[in-house]
């Protein structure tokens, strides 16, 4: 329902993440290269997951505009677990550091 609303709204595309979860590096590539606007719909758990932190780097490092929907669900990471994001993430994070996203880049992407 959101993509399709955004794209009604927008008269732009809309790509959506959960639809190109099978690589990492192709997803952050499209972030670094295509998108114009990342828009992150923010739950209980969208920033504890790995794929959403690299996305949030990559477009934090390329400059890329970025916006939020706030679920009334969400909090935001306290200073504690922006200095230890590796106990803040639910699943290990080893993909990441694969495509060289570290902890600090996920806490200045966060902050």
């Amino acid at each position: 329902f959101l993509q399709v609303a955004l794209a009604g709204a927008t008269g732009r595309v809309v790509f959506l993440d959960s639809d190109h979860l099978e690589q990492l590096d192709d997803l952050l590539d499209i972030v670094r290269c295509q998108v114009g606007l990342l828009v992150v719909l923010l739950t209980t758990n969208t920033l504890r997951r790995p794929w959403c932190a690299g996305e949030s780097v990559v477009a934090h490092q390329s400059h890329r505009r970025a916006s939020a929907i706030l679920s009334h669900s969400f909090a935001a990471p306290g200073a504690d677990q922006l200095q230890d994001m590796g106990t803040y993430f639910d699943d290990v994070q080893d993909g990441l550091a694969v495509v060289g996203v570290t902890s600090e880049h996920v806490a200045a992407a966060y902050e």
